[in-house]
């Protein structure tokens, strides 16, 4: 290896990507914290990233006073933050990042709205779906929690808003929370239709609003006789 590589360009790319990799993981964070919905999964690890962020500062301060002394490949301090870069990629990817789904947050609402509409469906009797709001309040918990953030941190579990006279889905939800499952009967009571309170899936920041797909609202059908595929449209 040339002098020049091991003692400059080395060690300053993989200062660069430190810097990159976890500066972005802090700036998502506080973006996050600002904003009322972010459509993020699982939220940065922050204490992770600042201490990744601060031995990257550390191994800079020590190159710098390489670099002035004008001290040559034999300086161990051009070798570290190669060895913090693969260091904190392979912890990210397999110690912190183990257990998480690559499932957007959008995808898993996508997925709770079918479900309800699914349990509904088989809760249904003499061709009425279900309108009491504990027994659908009961049907979604174990839907669990959105995967979404309000203000950099996780929201509560889902809870159902029941709503009657439906002619379809709510598609305007003006002052409901984040993880809102709309469930608006049908007037005949025989069919309910189900859409939720999140970001439209085109945004990742932003104040809580009907889940849509290219302006579209997602939504799924419970039916009392037959029950549907409970597929979102």
């Amino acid at each position: 290896m040339s002098r020049r590589f091991v003692t400059v360009f080395l060690p300053a790319g993989a200062l660069l990507g430190v810097f990159g990799l976890w500066g972005v993981d802090l700036l998502t964070w506080w973006r996050a914290r600002q904003a009322p919905v972010a459509a993020i999964p699982d939220p940065p690890n922050l204490v992770w990233s600042c201490a990744v962020l601060g031995l990257a500062l550390l191994l800079l301060a020590l190159c710098v006073l390489g670099w002035r002394r004008r001290r040559g490949p034999e300086y161990r301090a051009y070798r570290l933050p190669p060895i913090l870069l693969v260091t904190a990629l392979f912890a990210e990817l397999f110690v912190f990042g183990a257990d998480q789904l690559p499932i957007s947050s959008g995808e898993r609402l996508q997925a709770a709205i079918q479900l309800l509409a699914q349990a509904a469906s088989k809760a249904s009797k003499d061709g009425q779906v279900p309108r009491d709001p504990a027994v659908l309040q009961a049907l979604a918990v174990p839907l669990g929690v959105p995967a979404y953030l309000a203000h950099g941190k996780p929201p509560g579990p889902f809870r159902v808003q029941v709503r009657q006279g439906c002619e379809g889905p709510v598609r305007d939800a003006p002052g409901s929370q984040l993880g809102t499952l709309l469930y608006c009967v049908g007037k005949d009571g025989k069919e309910a239709w189900v859409s939720a309170v999140a970001l439209p899936a085109e945004r990742t920041y932003g104040p809580p609003a009907v889940y849509s797909r290219g302006g579209v609202v997602q939504w799924a059908k419970a039916s009392g006789t037959p029950p549907n595929d409970g597929a979102p449209h």
